[in-house]
């Protein structure tokens, strides 16, 4: 009996692992105790990066999009953020033109770079000042 239930159980573990959801390969984490800053950051392929459980006080003052790419030269907002959606109906992405007053909600994005990750050092989120950044590091895709 023993045998039986430890093989059930490692069914439904293997099941349970295989059905984990995949973003991309880990860029690192947004964190700013200051703003309540919390997300991951992934690198989805060539030109998309991934936010995962993006949460943020309700009082930074961001502007509609506070996404930039960076480099020693260059800045540049994304060429196009989607709110990621999941519903019974499947996952569906919804492009956003400002990712408003979000406070303490737990989100999704999807962002469109401007160019490639080849180009880019950093990817940061700002209001007036930085408010967090990551490098993205240069990958073969």
């Amino acid at each position: 009996m023993r045998s039986t239930s430890s093989f059930i159980f490692l069914i439904f573990s293997l099941c349970d692992f295989a059905s984990a959801d995949y973003f991309g390969s880990l860029l690192g984490t947004f964190e700013n105790r200051a703003y309540s800053l919390e997300s991951e950051v992934y690198l989805v392929n060539a030109t998309h990066i991934q936010i995962v459980d993006f949460s943020v006080n309700s009082g930074i003052d961001a502007p509609a999009i506070p996404f930039l790419f960076l480099n020693g030269k260059d800045k540049q907002k994304p060429k196009n953020v989607y709110v990621y959606h999941t519903d019974p109906n499947g996952d569906w992405l919804q492009k956003t033109t400002s990712i408003g007053k979000r406070g303490g909600k737990s989100e999704r994005f999807v962002v469109e770079m401007p160019g490639s990750a080849a180009q880019w050092r950093q990817f940061a989120i700002v209001n007036t000042k930085l408010v967090g950044f990551i490098f993205i590091f240069e990958r073969k895709m």
